[in-house]
Protein backbone atom coordinates (compact mmCIF):
# COMPACT_ATOMS: atom_id res chain seq x y z
CA UNK A 1 0.00 0.00 0.00
CA UNK A 2 1.42 3.39 -1.01
CA UNK A 3 1.50 6.03 1.67
CA UNK A 4 1.30 9.69 0.70
CA UNK A 5 1.87 12.89 2.62
CA UNK A 6 -0.01 12.84 5.93
CA UNK A 7 -2.99 15.15 6.23
CA UNK A 8 -3.01 17.30 9.37
CA UNK A 9 -6.28 18.48 10.92
CA UNK A 10 -7.44 19.82 14.29
CA UNK A 11 -7.90 16.18 15.33
CA UNK A 12 -4.26 15.38 14.58
CA UNK A 13 -2.44 13.78 11.69
CA UNK A 14 -4.72 11.58 9.59
CA UNK A 15 -3.59 7.97 9.14
CA UNK A 16 -6.66 6.71 7.31
CA UNK A 17 -10.40 7.30 7.26
CA UNK A 18 -11.52 8.29 10.74
CA UNK A 19 -8.10 7.55 12.25
CA UNK A 20 -5.83 10.26 13.65
CA UNK A 21 -2.61 10.42 15.63
CA UNK A 22 -1.55 13.16 18.04
CA UNK A 23 1.50 13.70 20.20
CA UNK A 24 1.10 13.92 23.98
CA UNK A 25 3.36 14.38 26.96
CA UNK A 26 3.16 11.80 29.74
CA UNK A 27 2.81 14.00 32.82
CA UNK A 28 2.21 11.26 35.39
CA UNK A 29 2.20 7.46 35.68
CA UNK A 30 0.43 5.30 38.28
CA UNK A 31 1.00 1.56 38.70
CA UNK A 32 -2.07 -0.57 39.47
CA UNK A 33 -0.44 -3.94 38.85
CA UNK A 34 -1.11 -6.78 41.27
CA UNK A 35 1.90 -8.87 42.25
CA UNK A 36 2.27 -11.80 44.69
CA UNK A 37 2.50 -11.08 48.43
CA UNK A 38 1.60 -7.41 48.12
CA UNK A 39 -1.64 -5.53 48.91
CA UNK A 40 -4.33 -5.87 46.26
CA UNK A 41 -4.83 -2.89 43.98
CA UNK A 42 -8.13 -2.09 42.30
CA UNK A 43 -9.09 0.31 39.55
CA UNK A 44 -12.44 1.75 38.49
CA UNK A 45 -15.69 2.11 40.41
CA UNK A 46 -16.37 -1.63 40.30
CA UNK A 47 -13.06 -2.45 41.95
CA UNK A 48 -11.48 -4.38 39.08
CA UNK A 49 -8.26 -6.17 40.06
CA UNK A 50 -5.92 -6.05 37.05
CA UNK A 51 -2.85 -8.22 36.66
CA UNK A 52 -0.51 -5.77 34.91
CA UNK A 53 -1.80 -2.22 34.68
CA UNK A 54 -0.60 1.38 34.48
CA UNK A 55 -2.57 4.60 34.24
CA UNK A 56 -1.06 7.36 32.11
CA UNK A 57 -1.92 11.02 32.37
CA UNK A 58 -1.53 12.58 28.92
CA UNK A 59 -1.51 16.24 27.98
CA UNK A 60 -0.58 18.53 25.11
CA UNK A 61 -0.50 22.28 24.61
CA UNK A 62 -4.16 22.44 23.60
CA UNK A 63 -5.48 20.86 26.81
CA UNK A 64 -6.34 22.54 30.12
CA UNK A 65 -5.88 19.30 32.04
CA UNK A 66 -4.54 15.80 31.22
CA UNK A 67 -6.74 12.91 30.23
CA UNK A 68 -6.29 9.41 31.61
CA UNK A 69 -5.53 6.27 29.64
CA UNK A 70 -5.26 2.86 31.26
CA UNK A 71 -3.09 0.14 29.74
CA UNK A 72 -3.39 -3.55 30.65
CA UNK A 73 -1.49 -6.81 30.42
CA UNK A 74 -1.68 -10.33 31.82
CA UNK A 75 0.69 -12.85 33.36
CA UNK A 76 1.69 -16.25 32.08
CA UNK A 77 0.58 -18.73 34.74
CA UNK A 78 0.97 -22.42 35.44
CA UNK A 79 -2.26 -24.04 34.23
CA UNK A 80 -2.42 -26.30 37.29
CA UNK A 81 -1.13 -24.24 40.21
CA UNK A 82 -1.85 -20.75 38.87
CA UNK A 83 1.69 -19.71 39.77
CA UNK A 84 2.96 -16.71 37.82
CA UNK A 85 5.77 -17.63 35.43
CA UNK A 86 6.29 -14.43 33.43
CA UNK A 87 4.47 -11.66 31.59
CA UNK A 88 2.20 -12.74 28.75
CA UNK A 89 3.16 -10.73 25.68
CA UNK A 90 -0.16 -11.31 23.87
CA UNK A 91 -2.24 -8.13 23.75
CA UNK A 92 -0.10 -6.64 26.52
CA UNK A 93 -0.24 -2.89 25.96
CA UNK A 94 1.98 -2.19 28.99
CA UNK A 95 4.77 -4.38 27.61
CA UNK A 96 4.25 -2.86 24.15
CA UNK A 97 4.72 0.69 25.48
CA UNK A 98 7.77 -0.09 27.60
CA UNK A 99 9.46 -2.00 24.80
CA UNK A 100 8.72 0.67 22.21
CA UNK A 101 10.03 3.40 24.49
CA UNK A 102 13.12 1.69 25.94
CA UNK A 103 13.82 -1.51 24.00
CA UNK A 104 14.38 -4.72 25.97
CA UNK A 105 13.81 -4.15 29.67
CA UNK A 106 14.04 -6.06 32.96
CA UNK A 107 11.16 -6.60 35.38
CA UNK A 108 11.54 -7.29 39.10
CA UNK A 109 11.82 -10.82 40.48
CA UNK A 110 8.21 -10.60 41.73
CA UNK A 111 7.13 -9.68 38.13
CA UNK A 112 6.40 -6.06 39.05
CA UNK A 113 7.47 -3.02 37.03
CA UNK A 114 10.67 -1.37 38.32
CA UNK A 115 10.12 2.12 39.68
CA UNK A 116 13.00 3.32 37.50
CA UNK A 117 11.01 2.42 34.36
CA UNK A 118 7.90 4.20 35.64
CA UNK A 119 10.03 7.22 36.48
CA UNK A 120 11.54 7.23 32.99
CA UNK A 121 8.08 7.23 31.42
CA UNK A 122 7.30 10.55 33.05
CA UNK A 123 7.89 13.49 30.69
CA UNK A 124 8.22 11.19 27.66
CA UNK A 125 6.40 12.11 24.45
CA UNK A 126 4.12 9.52 22.86
CA UNK A 127 2.04 9.27 19.71
CA UNK A 128 -1.56 8.28 20.45
CA UNK A 129 -3.94 6.98 17.80
CA UNK A 130 -7.69 7.64 18.00
CA UNK A 131 -10.18 5.94 15.72
CA UNK A 132 -13.82 6.70 14.98
CA UNK A 133 -16.37 4.43 16.65
CA UNK A 134 -19.73 6.13 16.22
CA UNK A 135 -21.60 9.28 15.18
CA UNK A 136 -23.90 10.95 17.69
CA UNK A 137 -26.81 12.35 15.68
CA UNK A 138 -28.06 14.50 18.56
CA UNK A 139 -24.71 16.06 19.39
CA UNK A 140 -23.67 16.20 15.73
CA UNK A 141 -20.21 14.84 16.42
CA UNK A 142 -18.08 11.74 16.04
CA UNK A 143 -17.18 9.49 18.95
CA UNK A 144 -13.64 8.13 19.15
CA UNK A 145 -11.83 5.27 20.86
CA UNK A 146 -8.13 5.23 21.78
CA UNK A 147 -5.90 2.58 20.23
CA UNK A 148 -4.11 0.82 23.09
CA UNK A 149 -0.73 0.65 21.37
CA UNK A 150 1.19 3.87 21.89
CA UNK A 151 4.30 4.85 19.95
CA UNK A 152 7.37 6.93 20.83
CA UNK A 153 7.51 10.40 19.31
CA UNK A 154 10.18 9.24 16.83
CA UNK A 155 7.78 6.72 15.21
CA UNK A 156 6.98 7.32 11.55
CA UNK A 157 3.50 7.69 10.08
CA UNK A 158 4.08 4.58 7.98
CA UNK A 159 5.10 2.50 11.02
CA UNK A 160 1.96 3.50 12.94
CA UNK A 161 -0.33 3.00 9.96
CA UNK A 162 1.05 -0.46 9.20
CA UNK A 163 0.61 -1.60 12.81
CA UNK A 164 -2.92 -0.18 13.04
CA UNK A 165 -3.95 -1.94 9.82
CA UNK A 166 -2.44 -5.17 11.15
CA UNK A 167 -4.69 -4.97 14.22
CA UNK A 168 -7.84 -3.94 12.35
CA UNK A 169 -9.44 -7.43 12.62
CA UNK A 170 -9.37 -7.03 16.42
CA UNK A 171 -10.64 -3.45 16.55
CA UNK A 172 -14.34 -4.26 16.56
CA UNK A 173 -15.36 -0.70 17.45
CA UNK A 174 -13.63 0.90 14.46
CA UNK A 175 -16.49 2.25 12.35
CA UNK A 176 -15.38 4.36 9.36
CA UNK A 177 -18.99 4.45 8.14
CA UNK A 178 -19.67 6.89 10.97
CA UNK A 179 -17.71 9.50 9.00
CA UNK A 180 -20.08 8.99 6.06
CA UNK A 181 -23.07 9.38 8.39
CA UNK A 182 -21.70 12.66 9.71
CA UNK A 183 -21.02 14.00 6.20
CA UNK A 184 -24.48 12.92 5.03
CA UNK A 185 -26.13 14.46 8.07
CA UNK A 186 -24.17 17.68 7.60
CA UNK A 187 -25.18 17.86 3.94
CA UNK A 188 -28.85 17.29 4.77
CA UNK A 189 -28.68 19.93 7.50
CA UNK A 190 -27.12 22.48 5.14
CA UNK A 191 -29.74 21.77 2.47
CA UNK A 192 -32.55 22.23 5.01
CA UNK A 193 -31.06 25.50 6.20
CA UNK A 194 -30.70 26.76 2.62
CA UNK A 195 -34.31 25.80 1.91
CA UNK A 196 -35.42 27.79 4.95
CA UNK A 197 -33.49 30.79 3.70
CA UNK A 198 -34.80 30.44 0.14
CA UNK A 199 -38.39 30.09 1.36
CA UNK A 200 -38.23 33.11 3.65
CA UNK A 201 -40.15 36.01 2.08
CA UNK A 202 -38.17 39.19 1.51
CA UNK A 203 -39.68 42.57 2.27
Amino acid sequence: MKIGDPETTSSGTKLMKGVFVREYNIVNVEDYSNVPNKPTKTIGQKGFEPEICIKLYLQNSGMDKPYEKILFGKYKKDKVTGEIKNWDSFNNSVQWLLYKMFGEFEINSDFSIPQTLLFRLNSQKVEVISYVADYDVNEKKLKYETYSKFFPAKATIEEMQVQFEKDLPYLKKYNPKAVDLMEEDSTNFNVEEMNKINNTPSF
